[in-house]
């Protein structure tokens, strides 16, 4: 299982099928008493017996931010969110509260602070730093 786990693949075991999911085709994760429902960027959902602690180590490091104690969403496949509504890229829409929406707005504009064009925090404090600098040798000429 953890040589399955560290290739981004969420095995699902069924009575009466099995499944290879790939980590990047999940859209959300939701816990419904002691299954798991995953929603796929293609429309498709498994439901499977298991919990969303068992599959930590398998989207640690990736895009998935947990909105809800139950509800773990990509946000790769995350097109925009308003309104306590997050949209997904396949057209689904998911409701959830006004606390957890703030939670996951926030976090969701620290993921697209990643992206270009906008400017990494890391370069914004660089640029902070060099114009301080500036400022500091014009002081002193002065």
């Amino acid at each position: 299982m953890e040589r399955i786990q560290n290739r981004g693949i969420i095995p699902v075991i069924t009575k009466d099928r099995y499944y290879k999911i790939k980590v990047e085709d999940v859209e959300f994760i939701e816990q419904c008493e002691k299954y798991l429902f995953v929603m796929t960027v293609d429309h498709e959902e498994y439901k499977f017996k298991g919990r969303i602690e068992d599959l930590v180590e398998t989207l640690s490091g990736r895009s998935f931010y947990r909105v809800m104690k139950k509800l773990v969403v990509n946000f790769d496949n995350v097109e925009y969110m308003s309104d306590c509504t997050i949209n997904f890229c396949s057209g689904i829409s998911y409701g959830i509260g006004r606390n957890n929406f703030l939670k996951a707005r926030r976090a969701y504009k620290n993921y697209l602070f990643g992206y270009p064009p906008f400017i990494g925090r890391e370069e914004l404090a660089e640029n902070k730093v060099a114009e301080d600098n500036r400022i500091e040798e014009e002081w002193e000429e002065n």
